[in-house]
């Protein structure tokens, strides 16, 4: 590792150097180290060329592989990390958070629905069955601040309750017929044109109702969840990167009438 101190001496910004010093590192099972050395390649390193791009891959690579490791073996008090979190959340919102498991598809994550609009004496949190630990430590506590924040909302006296109903949904798709129309006349099916734009409706409201809102969940999580339970975080996201499971939970199951997510 000497000489890859001596070569960012001589270029504090070369890549190759940061992420063999990371690699060196974890191969001696320092991987606290080798993260604080993938650290600074992130913040510090220069893509000098394509040749720059492997290593930027790799160096995520092993990030990714160090930090399912560590979380994986953290897995109990990453869940109790949660457990904590959850417990905040109750108080603050006058009613505990339950979750069961549920067989939903496999582009579903969870299900939130919150006690006062179900008359419940508790929120329940439903998720995905097979999720592995402790990605679903993540879905969990990610879902239950759905809660925390309504539940600020409504102390607030600002809570507002988004979504699309046959109503609004007919109105969108009347505005769509000229279009569906003009473009049936090119020789589409008027029939699969109007079942397309309903499937546009429905992912497009998606996006605009879970898109911001997941965004600001995550960045409360970054900033609020114990060192065990971020580690969670990047399994859930390392799983979604893979294409094993979704990065964020995108959407509540059909169920629920309405654009995603609707939080009942």
């Amino acid at each position: 590792m000497a000489w890859f101190s001596k070569a960012l001496e001589a270029k504090p910004d070369f890549a190759n150097a940061h992420f063999g010093w990371a690699l060196a590192l974890s191969t001696q099972g320092r991987d606290e180290e080798a993260l604080e050395r993938l650290g600074i390649l992130f913040g510090k390193a220069e893509v000098q060329d394509a040749r720059s791009r492997p290593v930027f891959g790799n160096a995520r690579s092993l990030w990714r592989e160090i930090t399912v490791k560590r979380a994986t073996a953290r897995s109990g008090e990453s869940l109790a990390a949660v457990r904590a979190y959850l417990d905040g959340i109750a108080e603050r919102s006058g009613f505990p958070v339950r979750e069961e498991w549920a067989d939903f598809p496999e582009n579903y994550a969870a299900q939130t629905q919150m006690a006062r609009k179900k008359g419940r004496e508790h929120h329940l949190v439903r998720l995905r069955r097979g999720y592995p630990e402790p990605a679903w430590h993540h879905i969990l506590a990610h879902e239950a601040t759905h809660i925390d924040l309504e539940a600020e909302a409504r102390a607030l006296g600002r809570n507002r309750w988004f979504t699309v109903n046959d109503e609004t949904r007919s109105k969108a798709l009347r505005q769509m017929e000229p279009e569906i129309r003009r473009i049936a006349r090119q020789g589409h099916s008027a029939e699969r044109l109007a079942a397309l734009a309903a499937q546009l409706l429905e992912g497009a409201a998606g996006l605009l109702f879970n898109a911001p809102i997941d965004m600001a969940i995550e960045s409360r999580l970054a900033r609020e969840a114990a060192g065990a339970a971020r580690g969670a975080v990047a399994v859930a996201r390392h799983l979604g990167a893979r294409g094993g499971g979704p990065e964020h939970p995108p959407r509540d199951p059909p169920d629920h009438a309405g654009a995603h997510p609707r939080r009942e």
